[in-house]
């Protein structure tokens, strides 16, 4: 299967391109890329292009807010992945991320933004640490890429979702896990 995304805004476009993925890595990214151009236009037009075996198929989506894009897309690669019903493994990641465990088994159904929150939590529990060592380490401790923009926005996010504490000036960030998580 290869999967293409148009995104545009007023006056920027992103196309990504995907061959064989699955739902929950295609899904984080569109996320990613949708926040980017959210930041900068309300509305978006959306085109979504598979290509399975013999036959393509194309969703548009014009003018749509953040939270009723995300859910049609949503809905429309379940639909392409075969998968029924919203998945349950949100209920499963929160068990794994309140709780210390071997997350190593578990690193196939998380995100990339779980995984650098387990990190945080494993290895710097009680200290400040800076986008680019946890970029050096989940290379180190998951065998994948990441770009640092993409570090740096997760960390911004969970800092957001009360996850962490944050201190510095915009050049050099450092986050700590917060104390009651």
């Amino acid at each position: 299967m290869h999967i293409e995304i148009h995104i545009s805004n007023s006056d920027e476009k992103l196309s990504m391109e995907f061959d064989n993925p699955n739902y929950y890595e295609i899904r984080e990214e569109i996320i990613d890329y949708f926040e980017h151009l959210y930041d900068k236009d309300r509305y978006l037009s959306i085109t979504i292009i598979v290509r399975k075996r013999n036959k393509r198929i194309t969703k548009e989506i014009h003018g749509a807010e953040f939270k009723e894009a995300i859910e049609k897309i949503d809905e429309f690669l379940r639909f392409i992945f075969r998968i029924k019903e919203k998945p349950v493994v949100r209920k499963e990641k929160r068990e794994i991320l309140s709780s210390r465990v071997d997350w190593f088994k578990y690193h196939n159904i998380l995100s990339q933004k779980e995984k650098i929150l387990l990190i945080i939590r494993e290895l710097h529990s009680n200290e400040w640490v800076s986008s680019d060592i946890i970029k050096r380490e989940y290379e180190q401790i998951f065998g994948e890429n990441i770009k640092l923009s993409h570090v740096s926005t997760y960390l911004a996010r969970l800092y957001r979702e009360g996850y962490l504490e944050r201190r510095g000036d915009k050049y050099k960030m450092e986050y700590k896990l917060k104390a009651t998580i």
